[in-house]
């Protein structure tokens, strides 16, 4: 939503935006199946190495398992561990598509970036 929100302007002219009733949607209304079709359509690139789809709608199918009464595979902790990391590979691989306008566009580092750390932001091979 944030990515979505930032490039309003472009979603809202893309004819493949979210649509109902022939309006574009709001990113925030969007359901999460709504928007991860999109980017899987519009946003990510067609390469194994930008294909979060999988991933995105593994979370999709976990989440809220405790919210009910069905028996749902939750992963294991090991799983939860590497999807933590996941998380900040995904969010560097959004930060990495916003305009920073302190520094005039796209920016070289991200903010968090240390010498000693390697973010990488490829998708995972789930």
């Amino acid at each position: 939503k944030l990515f979505l929100s930032v490039w309003y302007k472009d979603y809202e002219n893309d004819i493949g935006a979210i649509k109902r009733h022939g309006a574009v949607q709001d990113p925030d209304a969007v359901s999460l199946e709504l928007l991860r079709q999109f980017f899987k359509k519009r946003i990510w690139d067609d390469v194994a190495s930008d294909n979060w789809d999988p991933w995105i709608e593994r979370i999709q199918r976990r989440r809220n398992a405790i919210h009910t009464f069905k028996d749902r595979d939750v992963g294991t902790h090991t799983e939860l561990l590497a999807d933590i990391r996941n998380l900040l590979r995904f969010l560097c691989r959004i930060n990495g598509q916003l305009p920073y306008p302190d520094d005039g566009g796209l920016p070289k580092r991200a903010p968090y970036y240390h010498e000693e750390w390697v973010f990488e932001t490829d998708a995972p091979a789930i």
